[in-house]
């Protein structure tokens, strides 16, 4: 189950509300909705095939490097990556730059529906079973917009030593 975080939010006059949640990010990927930590997240942006750059070598599902703070970031196709086809490069597409086991990576997702506080007891235990995440990174369910909402440990989907792997071979890409 997720674990809960204090979040202070201020009502119309000014006064701190306490409310227990945590905040998810809310994103479609291959026809289902998934959410993962905001905190993780540092920026959003809009696909662009023009925006990355191949990276000799890498695994399939590496859609290539895109450039973001300053650095050479890889950008996976999560689906890809679950082995679902890839991520289309339509109007809706996002990459999502977000800190992961100390590395910023991106992932490429159908598209991002916003975000959602999910207050622990309202989140569901985990299926057992998912038609695109492996159910071992699965936290539980929630809602966004009276929808499931599955929530998703990417520590979990992506190892520490894939995401420094991944991070070191696009920080060699060459951007025209």
């Amino acid at each position: 189950m997720a674990t809960s975080a204090m979040e202070t939010i201020y009502d119309s006059h000014g006064e701190a509300l306490d409310i227990l949640g945590q905040d998810f990010l809310a994103f479609d990927l291959a026809g289902r909705a998934y959410g993962v930590d905001y905190a993780a997240v540092e920026e959003i942006r809009r696909f662009e095939a023009g925006m990355i750059t191949g990276i000799q070598g890498a695994p399939a599902f590496v859609r290539g490097a895109g450039y973001i703070a300053g650095r050479h970031v890889p950008v996976l196709d999560l689906a890809s990556r679950l082995g679902q086809p890839p991520v289309d490069a339509r109007s809706q597409a996002r990459i999502i730059f977000l800190t992961l086991h100390g590395q910023l990576l991106g992932l490429l997702v159908d598209q991002v529906a916003g975000v959602t506080i999910q207050q622990a007891d309202d989140i569901s235990p985990p299926p057992a079973a998912d038609p695109v995440m492996p159910a071992a990174v699965i936290q539980g369910v929630g809602t966004h917009h009276n929808q499931p909402l599955v929530l998703v440990s990417l520590e979990q989907l992506i190892p520490s030593d894939e995401a420094a792997r991944l991070c070191e071979s696009a920080s060699q890409a060459k951007f025209a």
